[in-house]
């Protein structure tokens, strides 16, 4: 039994996939909340960043003891859904770097790549799952969650921008827009016309727009640090010179007379 709450294009997505695979799966919009009770093996997070912690922190009490609890963002490890720590069996991370452009049809998940971070009995659930639905797991030792975001973000985002671009360009060449509709019928295919990849390309810039924001956010953050451990690395000559214990000489402690002397030699 796996529970998904958040009903977006990921979320949604991946129930239908579990669906075809025999999975039992409940699919719920985050916004109409936390039922009073989650009745599930397996609980899957597919809402934004920002708003895990929160969710996370609303789960205890409501989710089942024997519950794993996994979120799907790429920028947050485990952590994010620490308060859930001793109120189910295990939290992780469970993002796959593929693209879900659209909430009416869900991507080919076979092969695809899923990242697998966190406690052992959530990884372990976790892989189970993702295997089920054809996807290899990854879990990397020490990565870097900034770095790998912004990769998979060119990695699976960019492919829509990119067929956007060369959509355009066919129609400038003369390819009718209805080209070919008739493959839309075959299993497992599905063709975006010219408006589908607009739209397509619109959502995923405004989704870049807002991760770009919380880089800068990040950025800036280093920099702040960077600048305060050189203001600090400045202070250190002033107070080894002070640590010395070493007696002014003469010329130093001699008061100033007033008369200026030339600093050119005669």
């Amino acid at each position: 039994m796996v529970s998904v709450i958040g009903a977006g294009k990921l979320g949604t997505a991946l129930a239908r996939a579990l669906r075809a695979k025999d999975v039992k799966v409940t699919l719920r919009a985050a916004r109409k909340g936390l039922p009073r009770a989650i009745d599930a093996d397996i609980v899957v997070l597919a809402v934004r960043d920002r708003d895990l912690r929160p969710l996370a922190e609303r789960m205890v009490g409501v989710v089942a003891p024997r519950a794993v609890v996994v979120h799907v963002a790429g920028a947050l490890g485990a952590e994010a859904l620490a308060p859930l720590r001793g109120a189910c069996a295990g939290i992780a991370q469970m993002h796959p770097m593929i693209s879900f452009a659209s909430t009416r049809t869900t991507p080919s998940l076979v092969r695809g790549n899923v990242l697998l971070q966190g406690d052992a009995a959530a990884v372990t659930r976790a892989r189970r799952l993702a295997r089920l639905l054809g996807m290899t797991p990854r879990t990397v030792p020490g990565l870097d969650a900034v770095a790998y975001h912004a990769a998979a973000g060119l990695v699976a985002n960019g492919a829509a921008a990119l067929a956007a671009v060369g959509a355009e360009l066919l129609i400038r060449a003369g390819v009718p827009r209805d080209v070919a509709p008739e493959v839309n019928r075959l299993e497992g295919a599905f063709v975006y016309d010219i408006d589908d990849l607009q739209s397509v390309t619109a959502s995923h810039l405004s989704e870049r727009s807002r991760e770009a924001m919380q880089a800068e956010a990040i950025v800036q953050a280093e920099v702040e640090r960077f600048a305060n451990g050189q203001q600090t690395l400045s202070a250190v000559p002033a107070i080894d010179q002070s640590s010395t214990g070493r007696r002014p000489t003469r010329s130093e402690t001699r008061p100033h007379t007033g008369t200026k002397r030339n600093c050119i030699s005669e």
